[in-house]
Order: C-alpha cells, then sequence, then structure tokens
C-alpha cells in the first residue's frame, strides 16, 4: 500500500470523510438559488483547507511520531470547538411562560442591582423571567455594536414577533430601559413613560 495511506491519524481519516460528504452538498447549493450558491462556494472553500490539512498530516505522519501528531491534532480540534462555542455564545432572556404584555429590561452600571445571569455550559448564559416582567443588568450588556447582548425569548401569547424600543435615562441608576411588547401591540410615549415610572419606583421600595 502507498506510505501516504498506510499511517492512521485523527486528520488522515476524519478528513476524507467530511470532504466526501461536503463535496456533494457542495455541488447540490451551487445548483441552487444564488443565496444557497454562496453557501456552497463556502463548503468548497473549507474542503479545500480540509484536503491542505489532509495533505499535511499525510506528510508529517512521515516525518513525526503518530502518538505525538495524533495529540497535536485532537489539541487543534478541542481549540477549534472552543472558539466556535465561544464566538457563537448567546445570552437569552427567556420569559416565554410569562403572562405580562410588555417586558422591560433595564441596563445599570450599580453592580448592587445588577443581576448576575445564569452559566449555561459551554459559554452560554440566561435569565428565566416567569414571575416578574423586568429584569435588571449590567450595563455591559446593553446593546451596541459587537456586545454580548441578551435574546428576548418572548412570551408565547405574544405571537411571532414583538416590538422594542430604547428609553435613555438621566438617571443615577440606570442607563437605558428597553421596553418590549408583543408585535400587535402598540404603546404610546405616555403609556411607556407610565411603565417606566412604575418601575423605577417599584425598584426604590
Amino acid at each position: 500500500m502507498n506510505p501516504f495511506f498506510q499511517k492512521a491519524t485523527i486528520f488522515s481519516v476524519l478528513c476524507p470523510l467530511i470532504i466526501a460528504v461536503a463535496l456533494p452538498y457542495a455541488l447540490y447549493l451551487l445548483t441552487r438559488d444564488s443565496v444557497s450558491a454562496i453557501g456552497g462556494v463556502y463548503v468548497l472553500i473549507a474542503i479545500v483547507v480540509l484536503g491542505g490539512l489532509w495533505g499535511l498530516d499525510r506528510l508529517l505522519s512521515m516525518a513525526v511520531p503518530l502518538v505525538f501528531l495524533s495529540i497535536a491534532e485532537v489539541v487543534l480540534l478541542a481549540g477549534v470547538a472552543l472558539w466556535y462555542g465561544y464566538s457563537s455564545k448567546e445570552f437569552t432572556i427567556d420569559a416565554s411562560t410569562n403572562p405580562s404584555p410588555v417586558i422591560l429590561i433595564a441596563y445599570t452600571t450599580d453592580k448592587t442591582l445588577a443581576e448576575e445571569p445564569q452559566s449555561v455550559f459551554p459559554f452560554h448564559k440566561k435569565i428565566t423571567l416567569s414571575d416578574r416582567n423586568y429584569a435588571i443588568l449590567h450595563d455591559m450588556y446593553r446593546p451596541r455594536e459587537n456586545s454580548f447582548s441578551p435574546i428576548l425569548k418572548s412570551p408565547a401569547n405574544w405571537g411571532n414577533g414583538f416590538r422594542s424600543s430604547g428609553i435613555q435615562l438621566k438617571n443615577g441608576q440606570f442607563t437605558e430601559i428597553y421596553i418590549f411588547s408583543g408585535v400587535n401591540s402598540r404603546l404610546s410615549e405616555s403609556e411607556k413613560e407610565s411603565l417606566v415610572k412604575e418601575f423605577l419606583g417599584r425598584i426604590k421600595k
């Protein structure tokens, strides 16, 4: 047998297996609409990268002990998995069972007021709102570009969507409050102000 195929490692098995599955899928995507075709191009790029890793693995297998090479490949795969998990982390505010018509998310720089989200393996965070219609988060989570901001899982009785609006506050405790309501619910400015006033009064008690 050709020495290129004799010494088995993690990549020598994994790479050709993934390529065998991904190549037909990429060709299928390329025959679809333009959006799917773009996805097919990305899959082809991934196949080229896998092919390069496979070739590099076969060259190294002729000069490096297989045990060390396999350990290095496991470490590399673990590193990629950790990077992917961290980069796709999510912060969810689960209000799916909440009966309230509105949900308020307030942001503060006061660490004594801010709630500590529950950690969910591996890098996710979560807060569950079942019996109250608000959450108080540290300002570091406030929606802004490239930040780890919360995603609201809205109450089931809101249907398939919701509206949101942010209200900035000149307040020593809070920097901004976001008000969420069902997609068919339209809140006037006076109603929003009333909700915020009610919330602030509740917190001061």
